[in-house]
């Protein structure tokens, strides 16, 4: 995707969810990509709990979100398309240590305080769930610095 479709998709998922107070966090490559990993996200990935997935549905209803248990990872979430965007809410268990909500710190990125999950901890996400092709991504940018 490109770098202005990612851009006004957050900034419909913030001006959407503004008057609620939702936990939650960027996940994925655009975790990555906001925090200056040069990589090009496919979609966009959010977590939050399963509080915070039944208020983005709510918050998100002009854009048709579809409620649906992903088996892959054994969560519910909300699918929708957002500045043609794909966009995967998922609501993690409060006991998965995937969830990471305690370790989120904001991200100023193109003028958006965005809730992310810092590149250290991005690291342990990426080997909880064996892609040692993204944590070495992280480290060699990490190590560049």
């Amino acid at each position: 995707m490109e770098e202005k479709q990612l851009y006004l998709a957050l900034t419909n998922i913030l001006q959407s969810t503004k008057k609620e107070i939702i936990n939650w966090r960027l996940e994925g490559s655009a975790n990555l990509f906001v925090q200056g990993i040069p990589i090009v996200p496919a979609d966009l990935d959010i977590t939050t709990n399963k509080d915070g997935l039944m208020k983005f549905e709510k918050a998100l209803q002009r854009y048709s979100p579809k409620k649906v248990f992903n088996e892959k990872i054994k969560c519910d979430t909300l699918k929708c398309k957002i500045a043609e965007v794909e966009v995967e809410i998922i609501a993690r268990d409060e006991q998965d240590q995937l969830m990471m909500l305690d370790k989120v710190r904001p991200i100023l990125w193109s003028r958006l305080a965005l809730p992310c999950l810092p590149l250290e901890h991005a690291k342990t996400f990426y080997s909880l769930i064996q892609r040692p092709e993204k944590v070495e991504l992280i480290d060699n940018f990490l190590n560049q610095r």
